[in-house]
């Protein structure tokens, strides 16, 4: 029986405060999609740290949402939503918004792109959205 709490796929929020070691984390407060663990990566016994796609919340400098970012802990999230296919597919689209921008050499088109990419999130989520600054929104 596995010990880990969170999985691919599911929605969870964020503590509005990660502690001193960890405070230049993004996010706080904020909402987030789980990509994986450490344990599912690399192996091991490690099922407490995760990767995560995080969409909203108080940014730190030049951070803008959604943005991927390891390593939170599990006692600094909360579960919001097991819909594991509708978290599955915000992955897909930042993963296609990646592989899109990568090259991208003028912001404008890059900001163009993230605005596409946001509002299919937002559409996916139903009814809740997140601003140009990544700030959660309910319609």
């Amino acid at each position: 029986m596995t010990k880990q709490k969170f999985f691919r796929g599911q929605r969870v929020r964020l503590a509005k405060d990660f502690g001193k070691c960890m405070s230049h984390f993004g996010g706080k407060g904020g909402e987030a999609i789980v990509v994986h663990s450490y344990s599912d990566s690399y192996g091991g016994g490690n099922y407490s740290d995760f990767d995560l796609l995080v969409l909203c919340g108080k940014p730190e400098i030049y951070e803008e949402y959604p943005s991927q970012s390891a390593w939170y802990h599990d006692y600094q999230m909360t579960l919001i939503s097991d819909d594991r296919v509708t978290g599955e597919k915000i992955l897909q689209l930042y993963n296609e918004f990646i592989d899109e921008t990568g090259d991208m050499s003028k912001e404008s088109q890059y900001q163009k792109c993230r605005k596409i990419l946001l509002n299919k999130i937002n559409a996916l989520l139903g009814g809740h959205y997140y601003d140009k600054s990544g700030n959660h929104r309910v319609q």
